[in-house]
């Protein structure tokens, strides 16, 4: 879930679950990747992490498993780079991601979300083809900040992850 109020104190809201596997290793919140200046919880068994923060920009990503067609087993890939590199890079690499194809089918389904105090860009793949929640032409990010409307009203998720977040 996600809530952005420019100006407000806290301007940015960011509400996620780990994982839905409790028993998996990982451990808490810290500057786990040597030369970067991320910092973020890590998932021992893979190495990446659900939620990540780039301190000096600031910037925040955070990973959320979505439902569709999981990835091919032989080139599967672990979904905890997606928010080290989109913390790291920022809008653009959510762009680059939904334009190829190939590296999205590496991937099982999931929610990407990569946001600043004052803008939130997400990405939905579902197994098949990004999806976004812009207009035509606002690409598959759905990007929105202040005062820019997209199809699912002013920077906000995709609307599965405001359903899914209304369901709990």
């Amino acid at each position: 879930m996600v809530s952005l109020a420019p100006g407000e104190r806290v301007s940015l809201r960011l509400l996620g679950i780990r994982d839905e596997l409790t028993s998996r290793p990982w451990r808490p919140p810290a500057r786990h990747w040597p030369g970067s200046p991320l910092i973020g919880g890590i998932d021992e068994q893979a190495g990446g992490t659900w939620l990540a923060v780039h301190p000096l920009i600031p910037r925040v990503a955070c990973l959320l498993n979505g439902r569709g067609q999981p990835a091919d087993p032989a080139r599967r890939r672990s979904r905890g780079d997606l928010s080290l590199r989109a913390a790291a890079e920022g809008p653009g690499f959510l762009r680059a991601l939904a334009a190829d194809p190939d590296a999205l089918a590496a991937y099982d389904p999931f929610h990407l979300i990569c946001a600043t105090a004052d803008s939130v860009s997400a990405l939905t793949w579902e197994g098949a083809l990004p999806s976004g929640d812009g207009p035509p032409g606002e690409g598959p990010s759905g990007e929105a900040a202040p005062g820019k409307e997209s199809a699912a009203g002013p920077a906000t998720p995709p609307r599965r992850v405001r359903r899914l977040a209304a369901a709990v």
